[in-house]
Parts: structure tokens; C-alpha cells; sequence
């Protein structure tokens, strides 16, 4: 009798235990973990967004080409003008996150074991995990990564050297005049009525 009152005691428990661990519906849990070999550890400022990084930059860097332009002024100071590009480049980067608050930016390391925990309310279903410009080993890194969740389930992203992009080469392809996308094919550009 001992035994099957302690059985069914242990298997309440574990019953319990299930259901305190599955989500509502409405909810969903995001884990981002940070794996980028060789860092001293490297700390990003990572956020999410309901809207698409790459759009919002390409849209703030082609509607400040002509100011970036002129700060392209021709000179024989090679460093001076790449400090200019890494300014510029940079900036406009940073600018996607002024609509973010502080209370929404975290910071993640390379440690091991490392990671932040997400509880979204609500999730949209298309979300974007996105970092704040770092430099390493002479390149302007950034990692953008679009994930698509639901309510009701958990999800674990991961930040490495498979994924990130230069920004130099985002911020390059822009200025040098992307082909346009697909719908916008045969369409004037913005401004230049």
C-alpha cells in the first residue's frame, strides 16, 4: 500500500511538474546563445525587431546617399577616407536602434554557457535577432537573423561564424546601387520626381 501511494505521489508529481512546464499559447520562449571562436570576449548589443533590419537600413542609407556622397570627398589619405566609410557605415547602422530602448537592448558574450532568455507575449511570426556593429579581426561584423515563431513553443538561435555578415558589404551593395527587388521592378525610384 506504501509503495502505490508513494507511485501515485511521484507520478502526480511528475504530472504537475509537465504542465508548470508547457506554454500558453500566446507565448513563446527565445534562447540566443553567442558561439564566434577567437573573441577575448567579445560582448554584443543584440536586440529583437517586429521589422526587417535590411530594409530599414537600405531605406535610411539611399535616403542619405547624397550627404554620404559628399563626405566621400576625393583625397590621397587612404585612412582618412576609410575612417569616413567605418563613420558612415556605422552610423547608419546604429540609427535602427534608436527606435529600441535601452530596457530592450541586452548584452551577450562569448563565454561558454552564456545566453540570453526571451519570454515573447504575443509573438509576431516573423522577427529578426540583430546586433549593434563589432569590430573583429578587421571586419565590421554584424548578425541579422530572421526567425519565423509561434506561441506556445521554445526556440534556441544561435550567433556564429556561419552567420554573420560584414557590413561593409551590406553598406558597399547599397551605395553601389542594388539591382531593385522584384516588386519594385519597372517603378521610378523614391524622390526622384
Amino acid at each position: 500500500m506504501k509503495r502505490l501511494i508513494l507511485s501515485l505521489f511521484i507520478l502526480l508529481f511528475a504530472l504537475q511538474i509537465n504542465a508548470q512546464q508547457s506554454l500558453p499559447d500566446d507565448v513563446a520562449v527565445l534562447y540566443v546563445k553567442f558561439d564566434f571562436p577567437d573573441t577575448i570576449p567579445l560582448v554584443l548589443q543584440i536586440a529583437l525587431f517586429e521589422e526587417n533590419p535590411f530594409n530599414i537600413y537600405d531605406t535610411l542609407v539611399t535616403n542619405n546617399k547624397s550627404f554620404i556622397e559628399s563626405q566621400f570627398v576625393e583625397t590621397t589619405d587612404t585612412a582618412l577616407m576609410q575612417s569616413r566609410v567605418v563613420s558612415v557605415m556605422t552610423f547608419y547602422w546604429d540609427q535602427l536602434f534608436r527606435t529600441i530602448t535601452g530596457f530592450e537592448v541586452s548584452m551577450l558574450s562569448s563565454r561558454p554557457k552564456d545566453f540570453i532568455s526571451y519570454t515573447i507575449k504575443d509573438p509576431k511570426e516573423q522577427m529578426w535577432v540583430v546586433t549593434k556593429a563589432s569590430f573583429f579581426k578587421g571586419y565590421f561584423v554584424i548578425w541579422s537573423l530572421p526567425i519565423q515563431i509561434k506561441g506556445g513553443k521554445e526556440y534556441e538561435v544561435v550567433l556564429d561564424k556561419d552567420n554573420y555578415l560584414d557590413l561593409a558589404g551590406l553598406f558597399s551593395y547599397i551605395m553601389a546601387g542594388k539591382p531593385p527587388l522584384e516588386d519594385q521592378k519597372g517603378k521610378e525610384p523614391a524622390g526622384s520626381q
